[in-house]
C-alpha cells in the first residue's frame, strides 16, 4: 500500500486536522452507512480510524498522531460545549426589593 505523501499534501492533512466533516466530504472513501454516520458523530475519530486502516503498515508516526489530535480535539469540543451550555443556566440570585404602594 501507498504512503499517505505520495498522494495528498500537508494542507489535506491540516484540513483533516481541523475540519474533519468538510476534508472527509472531499476524500475518495466509499460512502457507506458506516462512513455517514461517523462523519455525523465522531469525524476526527473516524478520521484516526481511516488512517490506522489504509496507512498504519506505511505511516506510523501518521496514525499515532491521527489518534492524540482525535482524542484530544473530541475531548476539547466536547468540554468547550459543555462549558457554554452551562454558561446560560446560571441560577438567579434572588434580589432585594421592596413592595411600592
Amino acid at each position: 500500500m501507498e504512503g499517505y505523501w505520495t498522494n495528498n499534501s500537508i494542507l489535506f492533512l491540516i484540513g483533516l486536522t481541523f475540519f474533519p466533516r468538510i476534508s472527509l466530504l472531499f476524500c475518495n472513501i466509499s460512502g457507506n452507512i458506516l462512513f455517514w454516520i461517523g462523519w455525523f458523530f465522531l469525524p476526527r475519530i473516524m478520521t484516526a480510524v481511516l488512517a490506522t486502516y489504509f496507512y498504519s503498515s506505511t505511516d506510523p508516526l501518521l496514525v499515532i498522531l491521527s489518534w492524540l489530535f482525535a482524542i484530544g480535539g473530541e475531548t476539547a469540543e466536547k468540554s468547550y460545549g459543555y462549558k457554554i451550555k452551562n454558561k446560560g443556566n446560571k441560577k438567579i440570585i434572588d434580589a432585594e426589593y421592596e413592595i411600592i404602594n
